[in-house]
């Protein structure tokens, strides 16, 4: 080989190569969707799935976008074609109020009205079509660009990574956003490399398919314009200034398309209703008032004023600023074992990923990173790479930048392929360097090394059941990954069959209640399980409970910061099962701050689900809570919230004042700073004329 690793712009291969090619990567997919399947066919629904269901069959059924508008509707579009109204029937849309009351909303209509694992098959079979499509165009694009090397490399990495893997049937925005922001990248770098309009159209397509994929893709969008710009002004001296302003007027144009197909996926309509309304569960101009930083209310008021983006996109924007970039408050982590309180160290998001990815690929990733750097590539592949890598590089950054790490690697996947493209354009270099009699020597001792790091990764990730809940052996693998971290990468609701077999086992053969949080899913499958306080009116003063309890793993980490000794709190029980991050102990607790816990939750619920309006109940159920545990400082702001609405302004401020005093419990200097704001508006009234109450920010 000379000058630079088989350029496949240059080639030109045969019509019987082209089609074994296509279905050579075909079959790879077929293998991914076939892994995925393996690796989650267990799995019941996460938390998010049956809003975006519900939202996307009520998008296609009504052409109402008032469900949901925190996503795009990419993906739910795609679920919803797949819905009929005779799988998924839907009652007439309603007003709600606030996101609380949507969830329950489309959660009775998912597990009490409909056959909800049957809207669960077919969910999984639409997602893995919509991402089997997306993974084989990025398939053919990477064979475009680096060759088919690098393509066949490529879609076999992504099928046998086991986060990407364990996306493919959600019906979430995740991995959609990962794979078109992709495209875009690699669009972006063709047209880099040789200003065609074919490039432009594909490229405003490709970011257009990643704009209604979700609203984080903006990010990397915004690293892709810049980054064509820079590359751009770079070529303008030999370009020249003519051509220059071509350039910049096919940039132009990428922009426009981009919009233009996100303004189609809103059926080119500003307005949420059909009828010219905007029946959202929080008015736009609430929601863009809630943001902190003057700067996002003043860009998302002016789009919503002059119409730029459909309401519903703006609406969503809104809400992804706020629990994104402004946080919900959190100040916690857990990272490789060390709690971190109210601070949040640099590393968060490395150890997010690194914990999550094998450590064959971590070590393929590192031999990748010095295989490259003795490789050269073309012109049109090396911008190609910086492409995707300043894409990957925006998107990182602003995940850096952000407070909402509760997700975990699933915010992540942009970056995540693109590691995998370094490791596939590695192994290229690496096969190709063989046929090279000059680098055949130093070749086979590179494939030797990345045989064994494959077969290890096929040794460590094929007998995984469970390929959302991997983790690697640095991370506690997967059953003890619990004790080292604690974010969404680790459960999100999808244990739900097994709970149900125990209970049905166990729960119904017996006596003892089993206490496991009542929900709209257990509900709908018959399950007897309650909450520790079910109603506003309970009298278990002493919070002594006996029976089953329905916990998580992480109850088991002791957290000193917040006064929680697990063998303290369960000494008189003991597990009776275990399903992956859930488990049941059987035994009595006897704690009063269980109780209190309990019933803040039903006072959540009575507000913000049952539009409960006794604010006086409010106030004397949330002083109880507070007498029973002091850490549960959000009380405060409920308490005040409730004299706000019952026009009692020295309470009010009593009970916001206590919240900012408080130093039991860290909390999140800006929402501090937004109840000192809420305590000046009301020193400055005397009769809290125009003052509301606060909106939490655990509400986003």
């Amino acid at each position: 080989m000379t000058g630079h690793d088989t350029p496949s712009s240059d080639s030109r291969p045969s019509k019987r190569f082209q089609l074994f090619m296509i279905s050579a990567l075909v079959l790879l997919v077929l293998v991914a969707v076939l892994r995925s399947q393996l690796g989650t066919r267990l799995d019941s629904f996460t938390i998010d799935e049956p809003w975006h269901i519900v939202a996307g069959a009520s998008y296609v059924q009504t052409g109402d976008w008032r469900l949901n508008p925190e996503h795009p509707p990419l993906t739910k579009l795609w679920v919803g074609a797949w819905v009929p109204e005779t799988l998924l029937a839907l009652p007439p849309l309603q007003p709600l109020i606030d996101k609380a009351q949507e969830r329950d909303y489309v959660e009775r209509i998912v597990y009490l009205d409909n056959d909800s694992l049957a809207v669960q098959q077919r969910a999984r079979l639409a997602m893995f079509a919509f991402n089997g499509l997306l993974l084989l165009l990025l398939g053919l694009l990477t064979w475009r660009i680096f060759g088919p090397l690098a393509a066949t490399a490529l879609v076999g990495l992504a099928a046998l990574e086991p986060t990407l893997s364990a996306h493919m049937p959600l019906v979430m925005t995740d991995l959609p956003m990962g794979l078109t922001l992709m495209l875009a990248a690699g669009c972006a770098g063709l047209l880099a490399s040789d200003w065609r309009w074919r490039w432009v159209l594909l490229t405003g397509l490709a970011m257009g398919l990643a704009l209604a994929s979700k609203h984080s893709a903006l990010a990397g969008l915004a690293a892709l314009g810049l980054g064509l710009i820079l590359v751009m002004v770079w070529q303008s001296r030999a370009a020249g200034g003519r051509e220059s302003l071509k350039r910049l007027g096919q940039l132009l144009v990428v922009a426009l398309l981009a919009v233009a197909v996100l303004w189609a996926h809103y059926g080119l309509r500003f307005h949420t209703s059909p009828d010219g309304s905007d029946p959202f569960n929080r008015e736009i101009s609430a929601k863009i008032d809630d943001l902190q930083r003057p700067l996002f209310r003043s860009l998302l008021s002016t789009a919503d004023q002059y119409r730029l983006l459909p309401r519903p996109y703006l609406w969503g924007l809104a809400d992804t600023l706020r629990a994104g970039v402004d946080g919900r408050g959190q100040v916690t982590h857990l990272l490789w074992g060390r709690q971190y309180i109210d601070e949040s160290p640099w590393h968060v998001w490395p150890s997010q990923i690194i914990s999550k990815l094998p450590l064959a690929t971590l070590a393929m990733l590192a031999l990748a990173l010095v295989v490259l750097l003795r490789g050269r590539l073309s012109r049109a592949e090396s911008l190609c790479l910086l492409m995707v890598m300043i894409m990957a590089g925006g998107h990182f950054a602003a995940l850096a930048g952000s407070q909402g790490t509760y997700g975990g690697i699933r915010h992540a996947l942009p970056v995540v392929l693109a590691m995998l493209l370094l490791i596939a354009l590695a192994l290229r270099r690496v096969i190709s360097g063989l046929r090279d009699p000059a680098t055949a020597r130093w070749a086979q001792v590179q494939a030797g090394a990345f045989g064994l790091m494959l077969v290890a990764l096929l040794v460590a990730t094929l007998p995984e059941p469970r390929l959302f809940e991997f983790h690697n052996r640095l991370a506690g693998g997967s059953e003890n990954a619990w004790r080292f971290f604690g974010n969404e990468s680790l459960h999100m609701g999808q244990r739900f069959h097994e709970i149900r077999a125990f209970h049905d086992e166990v729960i119904l053969a017996g006596e003892l209640p089993f206490f496991g949080g009542r929900s709209r899913q257990s509900e709908g499958a018959g399950l007897r399980n309650r909450n520790l306080v079910e109603s506003l009116d309970d009298d278990n003063v002493d919070g002594i409970y006996e029976g089953y309890f329905l916990v998580g793993m992480g109850a088991l980490v002791p957290w000193p910061a917040w006064n929680w000794d697990p063998d303290t709190f369960y000494a008189e029980t003991e597990e009776v099962f275990r399903a992956g991050y859930m488990h049941v102990r059987k035994g009595r607790i006897t704690d009063p701050r269980a109780r209190a816990n309990s019933i803040a939750g039903r006072l959540f619920d009575y507000i913000y689900k049952e539009n409960g309006d006794d604010w006086e109940l409010v106030i004397q159920r949330g002083n109880e809570v507070l007498a029973g545990n002091p850490r549960t400082v959000p009380g405060y702001i409920v308490i005040g919230n409730a004299h706000i609405s019952l026009g009692q302004r020295d309470e009010a401020l009593a009970a916001y004042q206590a919240f900012v005093d408080q130093t039991l419990v860290p909390m999140d200097p800006a929402f501090i700073d937004l109840v000192r704001q809420q305590i000046a508006r009301i020193e400055a009234s005397d009769n809290l004329n125009g003052i509301g109450p606060m909106r939490l920010p655990f509400l986003e």
